[in-house]
């Protein structure tokens, strides 16, 4: 797994938690992770886990969560989202301007 799949899926843990409604640091602290991610210049799969976490915005919880895609290949907090996301959410996210902080995608107010 390459350092811009895994960074997809924390851009869109972090999409899916904040129309979920959680915590808002929870959902910036995977945002930047993202962001960051895309931006390194080796690859994390090449990157020895301890020094993982130590990467500036990583930290030890993503650094967890980057070494579980890294094994498995997947998010298991991803696939619980993705699980309880009615049809159509993503397919939504991907038009262009349309975004989790539009209203319509508040799911806690339904």
């Amino acid at each position: 797994m390459d350092n811009y799949a895994i960074a997809d899926n924390f851009s869109l843990l972090a999409k899916l938690m904040d129309i979920h409604g959680e915590n808002s640091f929870k959902t910036k602290t995977y945002s930047v992770a993202a962001f960051t991610i895309e931006k390194l210049p080796m690859q994390l799969a090449d990157t020895p886990a301890e020094k993982i976490a130590g990467i500036k915005g990583i930290g030890d919880s993503v650094g967890k969560r980057i070494q579980e895609q890294l094994q498995s290949g997947r998010l298991a907090l991803l696939d619980e989202y993705l699980e309880k996301t009615p049809g159509g959410i993503l397919e939504m996210l991907a038009i262009k301007g349309i975004g989790p902080k539009k209203d319509f995608f508040n799911l806690e107010r339904t």
